[in-house]
């Protein structure tokens, strides 16, 4: 008779589970009845292990829930963005920057000639913007040109300052 592979696996697998019965019997038992003899009586309940709770005290640490970036401050920056008019020029450098280089007056009014530091032109009437701080040209006068700025101090008041280009003395004409 021959015996097929499977079945050959199977006699020793039986065979290895008895050998190891026979050799832990006495022992297992004893165990068991050991275990069996040192657990408590089954009419006392066990007590449930009592834990204290855990309470979170956030005195004096970072709020990990609170966002990195300021809502309120984030929204009012981008209201001020979308006021911030669109940016020519003459408000990309600050007043000082510019030099004044002449004033000449037509039938619609006066207007005013400005160079910056590059050497270009640029050419103001009234209600033009210039400057960092959004300036404004409110007057253009024979000799000068005087410009309001609104300016955010150091304490976030908003104060109205104003600045004056003069023409330089050896550049007036009579």
């Amino acid at each position: 008779m021959r015996l097929t592979h499977k079945t050959k696996k199977l006699r020793a697998a039986f065979f290895w589970s008895a050998l190891m019965l026979m050799l832990a019997g006495p022992a297992g038992i004893s165990a068991v009845q050991g275990a069996a003899a040192t657990a408590k009586p089954a009419t006392q309940a066990p007590q449930p292990h009592q834990e204290e709770a855990y309470r979170y005290n956030p005195e004096g640490r970072i709020d990990p829930f609170k966002p990195f970036v300021d809502l309120e401050a984030a929204a009012k920056k981008k209201a001020e963005k979308s006021r911030v008019l669109p940016q020519n020029p003459l408000q990309r450098l600050g007043i000082g920057q510019f030099r004044l280089v002449g004033v000449i007056e037509d039938n619609k009014g006066r207007r005013a000639m400005v160079q910056d530091a590059s050497g270009k032109f640029y050419s103001l009437v009234p209600g033009s913007y210039i400057g960092l701080n959004r300036g404004r040209v409110t007057a253009i006068l024979k000799d000068r040109v005087i410009v309001h700025e609104r300016v955010t101090t150091d304490e976030g008041k908003i104060e109205s300052r104003r600045q004056v280009m003069k023409l330089r003395q050896d550049e007036v004409k009579p």
